[in-house]
C-alpha cells in the first residue's frame, strides 16, 4: 500500500508534471475531497517518543514538527524511528497506509543519509525543509525497498534521479 500511495499522491507523470491523484480528481468528484487530504502529505521520517494506550507521539528528524496521532502504532517502539505518510483526515492525525520502522539504535546513520541526500536540492531551494520535503516525495521507491527488502534489492538512495532532472550541488 505505501508504494501505491508514493504512485498516486507522489510520483510526477511526464505529461503532466503532477501526481496521479491530482487527475483522478479532476475526472471523479466523489474522491476529490479525500484526495485533497492527501496531496499535501509526503513520506515523513519520524522518531516515535510515545506509544501507548495513553498516546502515540512522533517527532519529525529533520523538521522538529511534533505530531500526535489518533492511533497506536501497534508493535511499535519509543525511540524507534518510522517512515510514513501522516495526514489530517476528518480532524484525525493518522499514519495512512502501511510504514517502515527502524531500530532506534540506526537514528544517526539513516539521519545522516536523508541530510546527505537532500543536499543535492539546495542549488533551487535553500531551506533545508522545502529540500527534504522534495526529496521524501521523490524517494519513494527507495524508502519501499528498504521495508520490502524480502521481495528484492535495496534501491540506492538516489533512485528516482532515473525519473527527474535536478541541478546537482557539491558540498
Amino acid at each position: 500500500l505505501m508504494l501505491q500511495t508514493w504512485l498516486y499522491f507522489d510520483f510526477l507523470t511526464q505529461e503532466t508534471k503532477a501526481p496521479i491523484a491530482q487527475k483522478i480528481a479532476e475526472e471523479a468528484s466523489d474522491l476529490k475531497e479525500f484526495i485533497d487530504f492527501v496531496l499535501p502529505s509526503y513520506l515523513g521520517l519520524y522518531e516515535i517518543l510515545q506509544n501507548d494506550d495513553e498516546a502515540t507521539k512522533l517527532k519529525e528528524l529533520v523538521t522538529g514538527k511534533k505530531v500526535d496521532l489518533d492511533q497506536e502504532l501497534i508493535g511499535s517502539k519509543k525511540g524507534n524511528l518510522i517512515v510514513g505518510r501522516v495526514v489530517n483526515f476528518g480532524g484525525s492525525q493518522i499514519v495512512f497506509g502501511d510504514y517502515g520502522e527502524f531500530p532506534e539504535h540506526t537514528k544517526i546513520s539513516v539521519l545522516d543519509m536523508v541530510l546527505n541526500k537532500i543536499s543535492i536540492f539546495y542549488s533551487e531551494v535553500l531551506d533545508e525543509k522545502e529540500a527534504y520535503y522534495k526529496f521524501m516525495k521523490n524517494a519513494g521507491p527507495y524508502w519501499f525497498s528498504i521495508i520490502a527488502q524480502e521481495d528484492g534489492e535495496i534501491l540506492d538512495p538516489d533512485y528516482y534521479l532515473k525519473f527527474y532532472k535536478y541541478p546537482q550541488k557539491k558540498f
